[in-house]
């Protein structure tokens, strides 16, 4: 499966853990395996799918934190995790090393604490979904210079991302 380039595996009935073997996709660039029933956490390897620039793992039973290697991954345009169990506090990671995101989608799950400014260094950003988490703290002032974000001229400085 080395010339895999594309794994959508989405909306099956599809259980249990993520398997170890991401390290084996050298050319593996989409992988969705969302909404399904998979548990348990996501994989270290998973950073060695380093070509990777969508995944969705959303809408299953992740648990415990992103694994840090994904930031090996760092042409990544979509990181979907949102609706699992995922914790621990936003990983300042993500603002410093994928920075290519233009949708980041860690909604509904058991994040906790500030929301990095890293985050401000996604200027690719399009989507930024981090609803229904335990998220404390300022939002970070610079949110409002990220130029993909479209103005969608109702209110001065508000922002819409659909039209």
């Amino acid at each position: 499966m080395q010339n895999l380039q594309i794994l959508d595996l989405s909306k099956n009935h599809l259980s249990g853990n993520l398997p170890e073997c991401w390290g084996n996709f050298d050319s593996l660039i989409v992988a969705r395996l969302s909404s399904n029933h998979l548990s348990g956490a996501i994989p270290n390897s998973i950073g060695g799918a380093y070509r990777l620039q969508r995944l969705h793992l959303n809408n299953n039973s992740l648990t415990g934190q992103l694994p840090s290697n994904l930031k090996n991954c760092t042409r990544l345009e979509v990181l979907d995790v949102g609706d699992n169990k995922l914790s621990g506090k936003l990983p300042q990671w993500i603002g410093n090393d994928l920075l290519d995101l233009a949708a980041l989608r860690l909604r509904n799950n058991s994040f906790y604490g500030d929301i990095p400014s890293l985050y401000c260094q996604l200027s690719k950003s399009q989507i930024m979904d981090l609803a229904d988490n335990n998220l404390t703290g300022n939002i970070p002032h610079c949110f409002g210079n990220f130029s993909g974000m479209i103005d969608d001229g109702t209110t001065p400085g508000e922002f819409s991302l659909y039209r």
